[in-house]
């Protein structure tokens, strides 16, 4: 037997090495998964320095070394997939440029899940999640580590162990867009009432308004989905059919993501404190024209990316602040993008949304499709979204390289 020979039989063996249901690719894609989140999240959290950079960066090239022999093993390419490395080395350039070359794991992340079943994604990212973030809240509200009361004018919001108000909503929201995309059409009101609770509960702690009132829309629209053929919410669901069908909806799919973002983009650089229509959108977006336009005007575009002094108002992992300076934090993720990763990289960012987008809406998964049109729209005042651990959909940004008719139908949801 030749060495090639040898060498495939020993790959084919490895390939089918499966515990339980899932293939070793999947498998050890799986385990760097679950590890990569569990230290990504418990990072955010109020527990001093127990997880330190060094440990911090272990953790992550171990996982990183997981997902490079997970696609030895399954890993699968075309002409599709070349292109799609290309455009994301690119993208890659403009993330090291600005200092953020951490966030480059979930462009490795992405890639490599088109060889995993997602349900099987959904469903682990579901338990880290969750226990991950009740662990937090409950060692805060019992005492062992800090849960701060952050005084922002008349709003009294607590962190609940995280160094930020906004972590735990956004974890919270996250869990609910992976319900719905679990469960889709077997999403019923159970499902519904506890994610509501669970966000109700986070809202009243934290006052975190946007990832709550997102995450009822997600509800909604996860009910009218799941209910189409019942008698409940019956006109609803007939309305909700009859929106998807619709050739705006087509529209919307292709356009959301460009749309937004130049919109926003345009808003920022054009901002004047002297136009009174100009003043009005900058006070109902929280000030975020007007700071993300101090910002362009005192570092321009690039490119390919630049590095951004940034003050922001999060707590270090010991409770204490660690910012200086004045606060000239850029919320909205397609400012940012362009101002800070660079012109192309942001194209090819969008350009990947949209073109998940078109294939979301040719495969009618209309569930996945109402979640990137919200996300679509979050973008504009959010940049959290830009973080994984807050935002399951960058996993799905390789899923149309995937078209494999070995996967099971992801629309028939998976119990959790």
């Amino acid at each position: 037997m030749g060495l090639k020979a040898r060498v495939n039989t020993v790959h084919s063996r490895l390939s089918h090495l499966s515990p339980g249901d899932i293939t070793a690719c999947e498998f050890l894609f799986l385990v760097s998964f679950a590890i990569w989140m569990v230290f990504q999240l418990l990072e955010t959290a109020l527990i001093g320095d127990i997880i330190s950079v060094h440990l911090m960066q272990v953790v992550r090239f171990s996982c990183i070394a997981l997902l490079f022999i997970s696609e030895l093993l399954g890993g699968r390419y075309d002409r599709r997939t070349l292109v799609w490395l290309c455009l994301a080395w690119l993208f890659c350039i403009g993330m090291i440029n600005s200092g953020q070359m951490y966030l480059i794991d979930w462009i490795l992340f992405s890639f490599c899940a088109r060889n995993v079943r997602m349900d099987k994604i959904l469903q682990v990212a579901f338990w880290v999640s969750s226990i991950v973030c009740v662990g937090i809240i409950l060692c805060s509200l019992i005492g062992l580590i800090p849960n701060v009361l952050w005084m922002a004018g008349d709003r009294p919001r607590y962190l609940l162990g995280f160094t930020y108000m906004l972590f735990p909503s956004m974890i919270a929201f996250n869990v609910t867009c992976i319900v719905v995309l679990l469960k889709q059409d077997r999403f019923s009101l159970v499902h519904a009432l506890c994610l509501l609770v669970a966000n109700l509960a986070i809202y009243l702690a934290t006052d975190s308004r946007l990832s709550f009132y997102l995450a009822i829309a997600i509800i909604v629209l996860g009910l009218m989905g799941s209910q189409r053929k019942r008698q409940s919410l019956a006109s609803a669901s007939i309305l909700l059919s009859r929106m998807v069908h619709a050739p705006i909806t087509r529209i919307v799919a292709y356009a959301a993501f460009p749309v937004c973002a130049l919109v926003m983009l345009l808003l920022t650089i054009m901002y004047s404190p002297d136009n009174a229509i100009m003043q009005a959108l900058n006070s109902i977006l929280g000030q975020r024209l007007e700071l993300g336009n101090s910002v362009f005007h005192g570092y321009g575009l690039t490119l390919f990316g630049q590095e951004i002094t940034q003050t922001g108002s999060a707590l270090g992992a010991d409770g204490t602040v660690t910012s200086m300076g004045s606060y000239n934090y850029i919320d909205s993720l397609y400012v940012k993008l362009f101002i800070q990763v660079g012109i192309v990289p942001a194209i090819i960012f969008i350009a990947g949304f949209t073109w998940l987008s078109i294939w979301a809406y040719n495969e009618r998964k209309w569930y996945l499709l109402a979640m990137l049109l919200i996300l679509a729209l979050r973008l504009t005042i959010d940049d959290l979204s830009f973080f994984l651990r807050y935002n399951i959909l960058l996993l799905y940004l390789s899923m149309p390289l995937a078209c494999r008719h070995d996967m099971p139908n992801e629309d028939r949801g998976e119990g959790v």
